[in-house]
């Protein structure tokens, strides 16, 4: 459906009058977060923490022991000290086989006691972590593996009998929980065992799971089986989960005669429907009809697993969206975990390719609510979609320290990465890891890639806060968590926090991609503040790329700011040395270009691409000073380039070697990459293309985004919240601005609205009127999110500033 709109005289009405809103009991659990982090560098690490609203754990993977299991109170949640261990690290789980009335512990190998376990699932509503090689202390030899997950409000441990020659017919799975004394008491009522905390929250655990038996013995509970069923579950479920029969069922939109297959699964203590994979590929859109009946009189809760096990379509770039049957997104939550490693001569249970999205919702009494599930490919309309999800490695590489941690992949539609991250930092050393750019390929002649509608070269990476003591050693950040505010389809939103190593100043990188059809831009909001003296002999806010991994050497540097440019110059390569330092740029959205990139793989790429950043926002108080931002840049050739490179830095003053409590910086960057050649974009935005047929390879590009991507807006109902990305405050669900400047499509987020599809926005841009269409199977082209700090709704369009569209 098309809409004709003003938009520079934009006038939007989305009114839905006829239909009205869903129960507001879905977004009951919109505010869910669950965490899965660690306590230190993973190099200097042995615990992992899983954090819900629920429930806290601290496990020992070194010594494989539970050391802490505490249900958590209203006003706990949250809470610092909960990122702490207790004084007195408990042994809380234990786990046996039992072989002709022998019981034989189960420890780790000792070769892979500093190995974290790998990471499957990792998001809002879902964790899971998995060890695999496992045996018998002093017993026969046999391989099993283990198990840990958590929803917000369940948490689940399973031990697996992988092989082994044991007599099956007299041997055991025991898995013995042993809650802490002074935390819990255990009694059986009406088939079920509680644990009730001093706190007054309790846990309910099933006697019968599956095949497995539990009971309880005094304060431990015991859960166990025959080792023919290889299985054994112990699950824990929240006393608050009011969680009874709900009736769903589901269609395939696009091939009535497919089954959607729905069905509940015990061990993950959800409803898990298959989805089909039937959408056109590149810009086509999976749509499933749910219908959810809850024919009780009490409200019942639904964890929700859509799940494709095999032949993942357009993995790189899935975005799911819940709409309701009216086609409106909701901005119902759904974590996104997925998968497509997996060495062809290696077994491993999690390989991929698999896709999970997970979400939880809550029925009303006596109520029944259709929704449509929307898995979008490359497009959402008419315009490619943004992701920003957790990707899994496990089946990826050898099981190292580092290895197999938190990777998030964000893409710009669904052709391959577009920027990726490791916040722990596990192998690359550094944050911003892969960086490829956008809608470019080879010569129809050529033979080798990039193809269209397919991966690209990598050109990464970079970090935030590298700090280095006095021996040049590197002091990661620590206890980091995710933190996702929205992961597509026109703007992403995740905020990875925590501390410094020594505890002084608290971290906090906010991260985005947007909806666009020129290139690339990763738009990186750092904050810190200090809490105690702060001491380093070098700290980088950021670098691009980065020192430990960096796949692109470009042979010039240039900086300037929105005016045009101060210096251009060939890159002067020194080992592990400033090339050039404390470098002020005054002026507005100070610069830096790096360009006449060497193509790094010839052999698989006919092209390159370059990179370059913007400093768009900057505040620093230090020692209650306003500071300026110095820009420097760095030569190391410790990168995946495996030659010098030229890293850009934003820092201090070089003098600066401490920091205080009450010092607080905060900066807006952004990260852009463009096509080397103009004749290899194919995307038809004509101005991005009239600007790289003049200005290809050169520092112009990064000029051209510094003076004209950056948004004025006069504000004349609303208020301006965010400057970028673009967020105006509603009154009374509407809002009128003028807006003038800006490239490509710029995200505007509206937020502050009573719901979800009714409201009522004006835009104006230089009096100018255009025809806004950017649907393709009916509002599919504006983002919907929940806020559960205010029970309001926020609502982002991809603008455009300039006549252009995207064809195929």
């Amino acid at each position: 459906m098309k809409r004709i709109v003003v938009l520079f005289f934009f006038c939007f009405y989305l009114i839905s009058t006829t239909y009205a809103q869903l129960p507001d009991e879905l977004w009951q659990y919109a505010g869910t977060n669950t965490y899965m982090y660690f306590e230190n560098d993973i190099y200097k690490n042995s615990r992992f923490f899983m954090q819900t609203d629920n429930h806290f754990l601290t496990f020992n993977y070194k010594n494989f022991t539970l050391e802490q299991l505490r249900l958590i109170n209203q006003d706990e949640i949250g809470k610092n000290y909960l990122d702490k261990e207790q004084k007195e690290p408990l042994d809380l789980l234990s786990m046996f086989v039992e072989i002709k009335g022998t019981k034989y512990k189960i420890v780790r190998l000792e070769d892979e006691q500093n190995y974290a376990g790998e990471l499957i699932e990792s998001g809002k509503f879902y964790q899971r972590r998995y060890y695999t090689d496992l045996k018998l202390e002093n017993g026969p030899e046999v391989k099993l593996s283990f198990e840990i997950y958590t929803w917000n409000d369940v948490l689940g441990f399973k031990l697996i009998f992988d092989e082994g020659e044991i007599p099956m017919d007299d041997s055991k799975l025991i898995l013995e929980l042993k809650l802490p004394e002074d935390q819990h008491s255990i009694k059986s009522k009406k088939g079920q065992i509680i644990a009730k905390a001093k706190n007054g929250k309790s846990w309910l655990i099933e006697n019968q799971i599956n095949t497995t038996k539990v009971s309880k013995d005094k304060g431990v509970l015991i859960a166990e089986t025959v080792i023919t069923n290889k299985v054994a579950n112990l699950i824990l479920h929240s006393a608050t989960s009011n969680e009874g029969k709900v009736n769903i069922t589901a269609s395939d939109l696009n091939n009535t005669h497919k089954e959607v297959v729905v069905k509940k699964d015990v061990e993950q203590q959800a409803t898990v429907i298959s989805l089909n994979d039937t959408f056109k590929p590149v810009d086509g859109m999976e749509r499933v009809a749910l219908t959810l009946e809850n024919t009780s009189d009490k409200p019942q809760l639904q964890r929700l697993i859509f799940q494709r096990l095999k032949s993942v379509r357009d993995i790189t770039g899935v975005s799911i969206i819940l709409r309701d049957k009216e086609g409106h997104p909701t901005g119902i939550p759904i974590q996104i975990s997925k998968n497509w490693h997996g060495q062809k001569n290696t077994w491993f249970k999690f390989r991929g390719p698999w896709l999970r999205a997970y979400t939880m919702v809550s029925l009303p009494p006596n109520s029944t609510v259709e929704l449509e599930l929307s898995k979008v490919s490359g497009f959402w309309g008419t315009l490619p979609a943004v992701s920003h999800n957790q990707l899994s490695l496990t089946g990826w590489g050898k099981k190292r320290i580092g290895n197999h941690q938190l990777w998030d992949q964000t893409a710009m539609g669904a052709f391959g990465e577009s920027i990726c991250y490791e916040p722990d930092g596990g192998q690359a050393n550094t944050l911003i890891t892969d960086v490829r750019p956008f809608l470019i390929k080879s010569d129809y002649d050529s033979k080798i890639g990039p193809r269209k509608w397919n991966w690209t070269p990598n050109v990464g990476g970079g970090d935030f806060m590298r700090v280095y003591d006095e021996k040049g050693t590197k002091h990661k950040i620590k206890r980091i968590k995710s933190h996702i505010k929205r992961n597509c389809p026109n703007l992403t939103e995740v905020t990875y926090t925590g501390v410094t190593s020594d505890d002084a100043a608290n971290y906090s990188l906010t991260a985005s991609i947007m909806r666009n059809d020129d290139y690339v831009r990763g738009v990186y909001t750092l904050e810190v503040e200090v809490n105690d003296t702060f001491n380093f002999d070098r700290l980088a806010l950021a670098q691009f790329g980065s020192e430990t991994y960096s796949y692109s050497v470009e042979n010039k540097i240039a900086w300037g700011n929105a005016e045009g440019l101060i210096k251009e110059m060939d890159n002067i390569y020194k080992e592990q040395q400033y090339t050039n330092k404390d470098l002020i740029i005054e002026g507005k959205n100070p610069w830096f270009s790096m360009h006449e990139a060497k193509n790094m793989e010839s052999n698989n790429y006919a092209v390159w691409g370059n990179k370059g950043v913007v400093l768009k926002e900057w505040s620093a108080k230090i020692g209650g000073q306003k500071i300026a931002p110095r820009f420097s840049t760095y030569s190391s050739s410790k990168t995946r380039a495996k030659e010098p490179v030229t890293l850009v830095e934003v820092n201090l003053p070089s003098d600066i070697k401490q920091l205080h409590k009450g010092d607080k910086i905060r900066m807006v960057m952004e990260l852009c990459v463009f096509p080397q050649e103009a004749k290899s974009y194919y995307g038809t935005n004509e101005e991005f293309r009239k600007a790289l047929v003049k200005d290809e390879n050169t520092w112009r590009l990064m000029w051209r985004e510094s003076s004209q991507n950056d948004v004025k807006v006069k504000v004349k109902k609303g208020k301006v919240v965010r400057n970028y990305p673009l967020k105006i405050q509603a009154k009374n669900n509407e809002v009128s601005v003028d807006l003038s400047n800006g490239l490509g499509y710029v995200p505007v987020t509206v937020s502050n609205l009573s719901n979800y599809k009714d409201f009522n926005f004006t835009f104006k841009y230089e009096g100018k009127e255009i025809v806004f269409d950017q649907e393709r199977f009916g509002n599919d082209y504006y983002q919907v999110d929940y806020d559960p700090t205010n029970k309001t709704w926020e609502v982002t369009f991809s603008v455009p500033t300039d006549n252009h569209s995207l064809e195929k």
